[in-house]
């Protein structure tokens, strides 16, 4: 029997308009949700992990204002620029003070493992060689060092996002202990409560800058202000000891 005329196109008009409801019906996929804000807390453990993960830095250290901080007695330290390749060798150069006679003096110390070299205080040229652990101060491992410090923070809440070296930051104010510094700061004594302040990336969760206020050593001032800042992460450095 010959088709009916017109049934293959009334047939395809059928099929046309079930495939048209099928398509239809199907439920268009649900956006997706934005990955919640971490806490000041856990913005902090993120950064922790991140600087315990690094292999070098480069840093500053200043004194707000017109602060200082002993760097050996008849010494205080005003400025400190250096690079890490961690864990165990750092490089840096110190703009220090002696009190008698007032004068400027510029060191250098090179540090690699159980091996500690400065310049000498009259002769800049010279260096001499000294036990590592009659150093102010310890860079060596210094994301390790970090990330317990900002552990130690209590009461971490956010006051704001600024940019630090031209990185979007969140900006994290606490409290910690004057102890919790020993392992930057050899002599820091306890007992004391810092007001601490930290810039941590928001791309990525590196730590930008530190601002402690109060008193770490047992000669510094009360309201000293003393202002770390990290940069060049992983980047290459070059720290040899001088020949001796």
């Amino acid at each position: 029997m010959a088709p009916l005329p017109g049934l293959s196109v009334v047939c395809l008009v059928f099929a046309m308009a079930a495939t048209a409801l099928s398509c239809g019906s199907q439920e268009a996929p649900a956006p997706q949700s934005a990955a919640p804000t971490p806490t000041p807390r856990q913005l902090i453990e993120q950064c922790s992990r991140e600087m315990t993960a690094l292999d070098t830095v480069r840093f500053e250290l200043v004194h707000e204002g017109d602060g200082s901080s002993q760097l050996f007695p008849g010494m205080v330290l005003t400025r400190v620029v250096g690079e890490v390749d961690m864990p165990d060798r750092f490089a840096v150069s110190a703009e220090a003070m002696s009190l008698f006679p007032r004068s400027f003096i510029g060191l250098d110390v090179a540090v690699s493992g159980d091996r500690a070299l400065m310049t000498d205080f009259l002769n800049p040229a010279e260096w001499n060689t000294l036990p590592v652990e009659s150093l102010p101060f310890d860079f060596a491992n210094l994301g390790g060092t970090l990330s317990d410090i900002i552990l130690s923070m209590e009461d971490p809440r956010e006051v704001g996002e600024e940019t630090v070296d031209g990185v979007p930051s969140r900006h994290i104010r606490g409290t910690a202990g004057s102890a919790a510094l020993a392992a930057l700061i050899p002599a820091a004594v306890e007992g004391y409560v810092l007001t601490m302040e930290l810039w941590i990336g928001k791309e990525r969760a590196l730590l930008r800058q530190v601002r402690i206020e109060g008193q770490i050593l047992s000669t510094d001032q009360p309201d000293l202000v003393r202002v770390l800042t990290i940069r060049d992460f992983d980047q290459p450095v070059n720290i040899t000891l001088p020949q001796t």
